[in-house]
C-alpha cells in the first residue's frame, strides 16, 4: 500500500517524505525574550563590567574618531551615489598587462594559408 505523502525520485531510491507544513522555528536566547528583559540584562552586564573594571569608556577623541569612521562608511567617503564605494577594479587601478591572463583567442592556432 502506498502512502500519498511518500514519494521516491528516479535519481534517488531513498524515499522522500514531504510534510504538510514545516515545523515552526522556536525563537531562542535573546530573541525569545521580551525587549525589556533584554534591556535589563544588558544594563546589569554593563554595570557588572564597570564594577569589575573591565568596561571600556570612550574618551571624547575615541568617540569622535568612531563617529567619523561610521559616517564615512555610511556616506561613501563623500562620493556621489553613482560612484562605487568599495575597492577599485583593476581597470580603475590602471593594471598592467603583466598580470592579465591571455584570452582564448590569443592562444588560438590558425592553419597556414
Amino acid at each position: 500500500m502506498s502512502d500519498p505523502n511518500r514519494t521516491t525520485t528516479e535519481q534517488s531510491p531513498i524515499p522522500v517524505v514531504y510534510a504538510q507544513t514545516p515545523p515552526a522555528k522556536k525563537r531562542r536566547g535573546f530573541a525569545a525574550m521580551d525587549r525589556e528583559q533584554v534591556r535589563e540584562l544588558a544594563r546589569r552586564g554593563g554595570a557588572a563590567a564597570h564594577r569589575a573594571g573591565t568596561a571600556h569608556e570612550f574618551t571624547s577623541d575615541e568617540a569622535r574618531a568612531a563617529g567619523r569612521k561610521g559616517g564615512l562608511a555610511a556616506h561613501g567617503n563623500g562620493k556621489s551615489p553613482a560612484e562605487p564605494v568599495g575597492r577599485p577594479t583593476e581597470a580603475a587601478r590602471g593594471s598592467t598587462t603583466e598580470n592579465v591572463v591571455p584570452s582564448a583567442d590569443e592562444h588560438a592556432v590558425t592553419a597556414p594559408s
